[in-house]
């Protein structure tokens, strides 16, 4: 059974739901992101349950371990909410816990054994690069969020996380005066694009950036 849901915080949490049979013999349904590839690595990990879940429950562990907390948006949803998101590609495992000391719900049934649920972080966008280049005055084109999707604002640190993964939609408009020629070097969301790849050499620059020192090589 699919699922799709969009949070408060702008996450679209795709979601397979996983029944597992109770030791009681009923049904328990969980729900947990399931793009199974190019998952959203600053997404919540949101599991639902059919039942309510007891206050000492134990919790699910995610691994890689990355620092984050769960929490319950109500009484029958857990979900673990990453500080800084997983890394690109990363290979991400939930892992329910199930028997005697697994998950239990307020009528004191747990979860007949124990399910792992996997997925894979997707990479960062060359588009949101793109806009965010734009916003910075670093390419010669302005970008404007379209109406609806929400533009993460520069202190949203976790919107700006979200919108590495999955940028807002918006339209590109060139500034006027430059030649129509330099538009065949633009391609947006292309890291090939000749423009881009100037702007990226002109930002550190700019902004006096210093690349990190390299490793002295082992003899």
């Amino acid at each position: 059974m699919l699922s799709v849901g969009r949070l408060r915080s702008r996450v679209m949490i795709l979601a397979i739901a996983i029944l597992a049979v109770m030791s009681t013999g009923t049904w328990f349904a969980l729900s947990h992101a399931q793009a199974k590839q190019q998952v959203n690595g600053a997404d919540p990990v949101r599991i639902h349950f059919s039942a309510a879940l007891a206050a000492d429950s134990p919790m699910p562990t995610v691994s890689p371990h990355i620092a984050g907390r769960w929490q319950r948006p109500d009484a029958s949803t857990i979900e673990f909410l990453p500080e800084q998101g997983f890394a690109q590609h990363a290979r991400v495992t939930v892992r329910i816990p199930g028997g005697d000391a697994g998950m239990k719900s307020v009528a004191g049934r747990t979860l007949a054994k124990r399910t792992a649920v996997r997925f894979r972080v997707g990479h960062w966008s060359t588009t949101r690069l793109d806009q965010l280049l734009a916003q910075l005055g670093y390419l010669p084109l302005t970008w404007s969020p379209a109406a609806g999707p929400v533009n993460p604002a520069p202190g949203d640190a976790a919107g700006q996380r979200s919108a590495a993964f999955s940028p807002p939609a918006g339209i590109f408009t060139w500034h006027h005066g430059y030649p129509r020629e330099l538009r065949t070097f633009w391609q947006q969301g292309q890291q090939q694009s000749l423009v881009l790849k100037g702007a990226v050499m002109a930002f550190p620059t700019a902004t006096r950036m210093r690349a990190p020192p390299r490793k002295a090589r082992r003899r």
